[in-house]
């Protein structure tokens, strides 16, 4: 049995970057730092094994915050923690009225793809609102676990709660 997770970002992340975007422009220059970022703390763990998790966590970085650019209300932050053995990303934008929504409930082209990445790729993937802003987050494996995909609940109207896919027969 699986049991639902809290919808915000373990308490105990200890944040270690932050970057606030403002504009389109500025989310080219957010991966190459959020790849500096993760690499460092991938080194730190001495976990080389999962190099593909760096690049996993840029891209949903990236996604997520061209989303947060594009649809939210500036600015958008994007803050890298580390919650031991995990990294979180976590995206807020200051519109608390538009709440997350799959790709596949849009028109072909529009956006909404990072939330699909984050959940392919994270462990752990949720949302929260609070008084002035939206966030989204994802948590990493820096470690031996397997990336399961946890998926948030796009139907949902309270925060959301956050539970893996059914297993299958063949994996």
């Amino acid at each position: 049995m699986v049991t639902a997770q809290a919808s915000r970002p373990p308490a105990d992340a200890v944040p270690l970057h932050t970057w606030v975007l403002g504009d389109q422009a500025q989310v080219h220059g957010l991966g190459a730092a959020v790849l500096s970022a993760v690499t460092e703390q991938v080194a730190a763990t001495a976990v080389f094994t999962f190099g593909a998790v760096v690049d996993k966590v840029v891209l949903v970085a990236t996604e997520l915050a061209a989303n947060a650019v594009r649809r939210g209300s500036p600015p958008t932050v994007v803050q890298l923690s580390r919650c031991m053995p995990d990294l979180i990303l976590d995206i807020g934008d200051h519109d608390t009225q538009m709440l997350p929504e799959f790709a596949d409930t849009r028109p072909p082209g529009a956006s909404g793809l990072g939330l699909r990445l984050a959940q392919r790729y994270a462990l752990t993937v949720g949302w929260y609102v609070t008084d002035t802003t939206r966030h989204i987050w994802a948590r990493f494996p820096l470690d031996d676990r397997a990336t399961i995909g946890q998926s948030i609940d796009p139907r949902r109207t309270d925060p959301a709660v956050v539970s893996p896919p059914a297993a299958t027969p063949d994996g």
